[in-house]
């Protein structure tokens, strides 16, 4: 399996400020009353986005991990959680944390450049129009990152605003395979298979519907991350340059 999120988190631009930030943890270890500088402070902030990025990407990780390790448990019969269930709830979740990282990378992007908005106001418009971000070409990297993303916006707005499941109306590919999975999670309430399958079938459309989920997440993986490798690099020298500002104004104060 890909370990994207590894990838991330060994980016000199996750490092730099993770290495800046792990001293202040040992000052408030030592001295719970420890107040952190203005340079201190700025790098938590950058840190805790950063860290929500790579957090995201072990997130779609676990997905692929869940969805390929169906078990059929007394817990989940009890729950009446089936293989359809099992699939919509990870595919959406997947669906979810894509677009996560859009409104993160927004987010960190304005902390990296001290832009002052607050996280709500963090939108697309708000950061790519700043003249400093589009003078360094970080808006054009955000609008790729944008591109990347919007095919899961609709999705995952139909599943959080309007209760929508994986589609079984002929729309997709695997809506054959997904409505006999729906079908048969209403059979196993009453323990019974439909007509003229067995647990072999059951077992073969599970996987093949994943298959099919799993050739969307490769669509989307590797290209949101290169774009997010891209992004830290070209935060990091804005990243320095603050950093190194508000220490030298924290040591003359």
């Amino acid at each position: 399996m890909n370990k994207f999120s590894s990838q991330v988190e060994n980016h000199n631009f996750y490092k730099m400020v993770m290495e800046d930030w792990q001293p202040v943890i040992k000052k408030v270890h030592q001295n719970k009353d420890y107040i952190p500088s203005e340079n201190e402070r700025y790098s938590l902030s950058v840190f805790e986005w950063a860290m929500k990025i790579k957090d995201c990407f072990e997130t779609l990780e676990h997905a692929r991990v869940f969805l390929n390790y169906f078990r059929i448990n007394k817990w989940y019969k009890q729950a009446g959680i089936g293989r359809s269930d099992y699939i919509n709830y990870h595919y959406f979740n997947y669906a979810i944390t894509v677009i996560r990282i859009m409104d993160v990378a927004l987010i960190l992007a304005n902390d990296t450049f001290r832009l002052g908005n607050p996280p709500r106001l963090c939108r697309i418009e708000n950061i790519i129009e700043n003249s400093w971000v589009c003078s360094t070409g970080i808006d054009e990297l955000l609008k790729k990152l944008n591109s990347i993303v919007e095919p899961w916006r609709k999705p995952r707005n139909l599943f959080v605003h309007r209760g929508d499941k994986l589609d079984i109306s002929g729309q997709r590919q695997d809506s054959d395979l997904l409505f006999l999975l729906e079908a048969q999670d209403l059979f196993s309430e009453q323990n019974k298979l439909i007509a003229d399958t067995s647990p072999a079938d059951i077992k073969r459309w599970y996987k093949s519907v994943v298959s099919g989920i799993f050739g969307e997440f490769d669509q989307t993986e590797r290209p949101l991350l290169d774009v997010t490798s891209e992004l830290f690099s070209e935060l990091l020298p804005i990243y320095r340059f603050w950093y190194e500002m508000l220490t030298e104004t924290s040591k003359n104060s």
